[in-house]
């Protein structure tokens, strides 16, 4: 308690010290969560580069992800004022879609949106793609930084034989980045069902596994590993 955990089932902690490989989700468990706009790219003629970022502002406006939250104070810095949505809803595990002007946007991960787009991605870095009728018209580049404390997280996890996993739903090149700076193994592209999924193939492989996610997203993994280990908003859970 002193360390400011809370341990909801005394079984988890006599379990733990069995474990053969921990799954750590990656924005806000490994790195801060803290998101800074690193870039943005407009990927149609039809706006500008304002117009595009105020859409992103827009439709981010209902959001308390620390990646909406990003995005809203960097309109802020520019001095543009977010376009007015009559309508957002969350899109499970891709992103959000909303209406303005009586045109029908999306913002979803590059997975979600499943084609290549021809720019260069920062290494490291989360996109976004702003969509409209199915077509992408602008897209935004992210990044958080590695908690100072996620190094030595790893080398005392190694030196336990306790295997670290990371899993996440960033994109190859974001997943990679933090992977090699860690040295280690990871899965990127990572929708909650593949958490899931992955959890349940290593428990049937008979290893004792521990899940540690920040976010609500990751409720269904902690609940299948034998020992879920909640951090941040996945406290709520």
């Amino acid at each position: 308690a002193s360390r400011g955990l809370l341990v909801k089932d005394r079984q988890a902690l006599e379990i733990a010290q069995d474990a053969d490989v921990i799954i750590l989700d990656k924005t806000g468990t490994l790195t801060t969560g803290e998101f800074k706009v690193l870039d943005v790219k407009l990927l149609n003629d039809k706006y500008t580069k304002e117009e595009i970022i105020a859409l992103l502002a827009g439709i981010e406006g209902g959001s308390s992800h620390p990646i909406a939250q990003s995005i809203i104070s960097f309109a802020e810095q520019q001095d543009i004022r977010p376009a007015s949505f009559d309508s957002i809803d969350v899109i499970s595990g891709s992103g959000v879609e909303g209406k303005a002007g009586g045109h029908r946007y999306q913002l979803i991960s590059q997975k979600a949106y499943g084609r290549n787009l021809d720019m260069d991605i920062p290494k490291g870095a989360t996109l976004s793609v702003l969509v409209e009728n199915d077509d992408a018209i602008g897209a935004v580049a992210l990044g958080d930084e590695l908690k100072p404390t996620s190094k030595e997280l790893i080398k005392a996890l190694k030196k336990n034989n306790i295997q670290p996993i990371m899993a996440t739903g960033d994109n190859e090149k974001a997943a990679q980045g933090v992977a090699e700076v860690l040295g280690i193994e990871y899965r990127s592209n990572q929708s909650p069902q593949d958490k899931y999924e992955l959890v349940k193939t290593l428990k049937d492989e008979g290893k004792k596994v521990i899940m540690v996610g920040d976010g609500v997203n990751d409720a269904p993994s902690l609940a299948l590993a034998d020992v879920g280990i909640a951090i941040g908003a996945g406290t709520q859970v």
